[in-house]
């Protein structure tokens, strides 16, 4: 079972934003990724983080 856990957030709202998730397996790291988004609310940096991690889950559902 693969466990995904997400967070963003924004420094001011909206301000400076960033977003990130982890892939995590028996509670082995699998696969990590961040991003920053520029100025954007905090509310948006949670959700593009929730984005992120469905691509790569998408994108790699067959391998794990």
């Amino acid at each position: 079972m693969l466990k995904i856990f997400t967070d963003g957030g924004s420094r001011g709202n909206p301000g400076p934003a960033a977003s990130a998730f982890v892939v995590i397996r028996g509670g082995v790291e699998l696969f990590k990724d961040s991003k920053f988004l520029g100025d954007a609310t905090n509310n948006t940096a949670e959700y593009q983080a929730l984005l992120m991690a469905f691509e790569w889950l998408s994108a790699n559902m067959y391998i794990y």
